[in-house]
C-alpha cells in the first residue's frame, strides 16, 4: 500500500502542478498580456492546447535536467525556496486587488468592511512581512532566482501596457453595483457563437 500510495501522490501532485500552470497561461495568453498563443483552444476538445504543450515541455525538461546532472537536486532546492518569495508577493498583491476591486462596496455593511478590505489587507501585511524576512535567510542564487523572476514578470507586462489595447488593462468592476452598467458595455457574443465565443482568432474569452 506504502508504495503505491507514493506514485499515486506523485501523480497527483503532478496533476495539480500541470493544472495551475496550464490555466495561468491560458489566461494570461487570453488577456495577451503574453503571446495570445497560450490562449488558443483545442477546436474539438475545448483545452488549452498551447498553454499545456508549453507546461508539459517545461517540465519534462525540467526533470531531465535534475536527472542528468549531478547538483540537479541542488538546483531544484534552491528554486523551490526562490519561488517562495513569488508566491509571498502575489498573495500580497491578491489582497490589494480585492480591497480596490470592491471599494465602491466596503462601507455598505460591517462584513463587507471586515472581509472585502481589512482581512484581505491584514493578508497582505503578513506576506509582505514574510516577503522581507525571507530575503536575509536566502542564498545568492535563491535571491536570484527569486527576485530575478518577479524582475523578468516585469518585461511582457510592461510591454502589454505600452502597446496598450489589451483586455487586461480594460478590467471589469467586480462591484454588484455597476454589474448591470457593465453588462451594458460589454459587447455580448452572437447566438451563433462557435466554440471560442464567435471570436475569429481562435481564442477563448468571456468578454
Amino acid at each position: 500500500m506504502l508504495v503505491l500510495a507514493v506514485p499515486l501522490s506523485m501523480v497527483a501532485t503532478l496533476e495539480t502542478t500541470l493544472l495551475q500552470a496550464t490555466r495561468t497561461l491560458f489566461a494570461m495568453g487570453r488577456d495577451r498580456t503574453i503571446p495570445s498563443f497560450f490562449g488558443r483552444i483545442h477546436p474539438r476538445r475545448q483545452t488549452p492546447v498551447a498553454s499545456t504543450v508549453a507546461v508539459v515541455a517545461v517540465t519534462v525538461a525540467a526533470l531531465l535536467l535534475v536527472a542528468l546532472l549531478g547538483s540537479g537536486v541542488v538546483v531544484l532546492e534552491h528554486a523551490l525556496k526562490g519561488i517562495g518569495l513569488l508566491i509571498a508577493f502575489y498573495y500580497a498583491l491578491a489582497g490589494i486587488a480585492v480591497s480596490v476591486a470592491y471599494r465602491g462596496v466596503l462601507l455598505a455593511s460591517v462584513g463587507n468592511l471586515v472581509f472585502l478590505c481589512l482581512w484581505p489587507l491584514a493578508g497582505t501585511a503578513f506576506n509582505i512581512w514574510v516577503f522581507a524576512a525571507s530575503i536575509p535567510t536566502l542564498t545568492g542564487t535563491e535571491l536570484a532566482i527569486g527576485l530575478g523572476l518577479l524582475a523578468l514578470g516585469l518585461v511582457p507586462v510592461t510591454v502589454a501596457r505600452i502597446r496598450g489595447g489589451r483586455s487586461f488593462f480594460q478590467p471589469r468592476p467586480l462591484s454588484p453595483v455597476y454589474e448591470e452598467t457593465t453588462d451594458e458595455r460589454l459587447p455580448v457574443a452572437p447566438s451563433d457563437a462557435g466554440p471560442a465565443g464567435g471570436r475569429r482568432d481562435g481564442l477563448l474569452s468571456d468578454f
